[in-house]
């Protein structure tokens, strides 16, 4: 009768070294998974502003200025860019309208980076029927009855859009708040007369004009001051600076710059940075950058916290309705 033989210490020393080798190498794939993962992710996210978020700001900015004269505001110049108050003496406001108009953003100063971030106020007319930042209709030129009867055409509504960044439940986005205004005294807008639009909530709560639910005025500002709509989310920073139209060129200025020399030069240009973080943390062993040159000024974060993927997207939007409006000053 023969016996039954177990392993030999050799054997199971040699089992239980092939499973750990096998242990490891499951978790080094785990964690490389894991890795290629988080990296896709952060692309996607890279992919999302450079490809949506970024053109879609920069179509509407560079109409800042269209159709903007003496005919809409008292002072037109700087042409598509709100940074005065004076600009919008003749319209009805709320109140603080500085706090809205291009400068310091409400939200301040994000506390892990050292720059106070900027918001951006621009002023167009719409050139068609479109939407706006905020996903609302503006009506485009359209023949109207005024208010002393006789019909005319009208240009398009006046649009104001203010692109800011501002904290959500934790979280910094890149939001925007539209507002709209008509300089003319409209009885009755012949868009409600269009069949599409007959049937278009849309469509009728964008018109201005006597026959409103809530009688709506010529040059009263609708909209301006609100949350507006998430553009893009984990933005923790948006700086602006101005490109000049000067006798001897074209200056590049900050914000606080321009407003200060008291200047009504055209503004030509419109660069914009902006601060994107990833939504996962960066894994064990990655350094994040932590400095960022924003228009020579260095913007430093101190991350106090998790690390986190940065990065810093800038672009340059020629202003092609920038002109004076009437004589140059």
């Amino acid at each position: 009768m023969k016996h039954a033989r177990g392993f030999t210490l050799i054997e199971m020393m040699v089992a239980l070294f092939i499973g750990v080798v096998i242990a490891l190498m499951a978790g080094q794939l785990y964690i490389l998974s894991m890795r290629t993962a988080i990296s896709q992710e952060r692309a996607a996210e890279e992919i999302d502003h450079q490809s949506f978020v970024l053109p879609n700001m920069i179509s509407n900015v560079r109409l800042a200025g269209l159709g903007i004269d003496g005919s809409v505001l008292d002072r037109p110049n700087p042409m598509g860019v709100l940074i005065d108050a004076d600009q919008l003496s003749r319209q009805e406001t709320p109140n603080n309208i500085d706090r809205y108009l291009t400068g310091a953003s409400r939200a301040g100063r994000v506390n892990r980076i050292n720059i106070p971030s900027e918001q951006l106020t621009i002023i167009y007319r719409a050139p068609q029927d479109m939407w706006d930042c905020e996903g609302d209709i503006a009506l485009g030129p359209r023949r109207v009855r005024l208010k002393g009867g006789e019909m005319a055409q009208v240009g398009g509504q006046v649009v104001i859009e203010r692109y800011f960044v501002q904290m959500d439940d934790g979280v910094m986005n890149l939001r925007c708040d539209a507002a709209r205004f008509v300089p003319e005294s409209i009885k009755r807008d012949s868009t409600r007369d269009r069949k599409f639009s007959q049937s278009s909530t849309s469509y009728i709560n964008a018109i201005i004009d006597a026959d409103a639910k809530d009688t709506k005025k010529a040059n009263v500002v609708y909209g301006l001051g609100g949350q507006g709509a998430i553009m893009a989310s984990h933005v923790e920073g948006l700086w602006v600076q101005l490109g000049v139209q000067m006798p001897d060129g074209i200056r590049l200025m900050t914000i606080a710059d321009y407003q200060k020399s008291k200047i009504q030069e055209p503004i030509v240009t419109i660069n914009l940075a902006l601060l994107s973080r990833s939504v996962t943390p960066l894994s064990d062993g990655e350094a994040p950058a932590q400095s960022f040159d924003v228009f020579g000024t260095m913007v430093h974060v101190n991350e106090g916290g998790a690390n986190y993927d940065r990065q810093l997207h800038q672009v340059s939007i020629a202003l092609r309705n920038a002109e004076y409006a009437g004589d140059a000053p």
